[in-house]
C-alpha cells in the first residue's frame, strides 16, 4: 500500500530541513496529531539537548568533518559540487511558474519541496509537478535519502528519510501509471 504524502506533509518535510530554533520542538508537537510517524522522534527531541539536535543538522546539512554527508542541494549530488547547473535548471523551473527564491538557493531541497506542496495543492496530479520530480527530485533523491538513513544519528533525520522516500516511491508509481495510460 502506498501512503499518500500531502502537500502540508511536504511542507513539514521541507521545515525539518531548517536549522532547528528554540521553538522547533513545540511546533513539532502542534504537527504530531495529524502526522503520527512524528510520535517517536519527538520523544527522543524532548530528552536531547537542542544544541545535540543543532549539532547533528551541522553535521548532516552544512559541514560534517572530514565532509558532510548530507548537503541537501540537488547540484552536490547531481554534479557533486554546489551551485551547478542543476540551481540553474530548477531557477529556470520556478521562473516558468512564476516563482523564484530569495533566501536560499534554487537547488535546496526545503525550496524543491516548497515547490512540489505548491503544484500538489495547485496542479494535482499535472504536468508541471510531474516535471519537478521526474526532472530535479528523483535523478538525485534517492541517494540523499539512503545517505540520512545511513548517516542520521537522531530519529527526525532518519524518519525524514523514510518520508521522503515514501513520497519517491508515491512519483514513481504515478509516473508508472501515467506511462501506461
Amino acid at each position: 500500500m502506498v501512503t499518500r504524502v500531502e502537500p502540508a506533509e511536504l511542507r513539514l518535510l521541507s521545515e525539518l530541513l531548517g536549522v532547528p530554533d528554540a521553538g522547533a520542538l513545540a511546533l513539532l508537537q502542534d504537527s504530531a496529531a495529524h502526522w503520527p510517524w512524528l510520535a517517536a522522534p519527538l520523544a527522543e527531541l524532548a530528552q536531547m539537548p537542542l544544541d545535540r539536535w543543532q549539532g547533528e543538522h551541522t553535521r548532516l546539512f552544512i559541514a560534517g568533518y572530514p565532509r558532510t554527508p548530507c548537503p541537501p542541494f540537488a547540484s552536490s549530488w547531481a554534479e557533486r559540487r554546489m551551485h551547478g547547473s542543476a540551481m540553474e535548471a530548477l531557477s529556470r523551473f520556478y521562473a516558468e511558474l512564476g516563482l523564484e527564491t530569495t533566501h536560499m538557493p534554487a537547488d535546496f531541497l526545503g525550496t524543491i519541496l516548497e515547490c512540489a506542496a505548491l503544484l500538489a495543492q495547485e496542479d494535482a496530479g499535472g504536468e508541471m509537478q510531474a516535471r519537478l520530480w521526474r526532472e530535479h527530485l528523483l535523478p538525485w533523491l534517492p541517494e540523499f535519502t539512503a545517505a540520512l538513513a545511513r548517516e542520521s544519528t537522531v530519529g527526525i533525520y532518519r524518519v525524514l528519510a523514510q518520508r521522503l522516500d515514501a513520497a519517491i516511491h508515491e512519483q514513481r508509481l504515478a509516473t508508472t501509471a501515467a506511462g501506461a495510460a
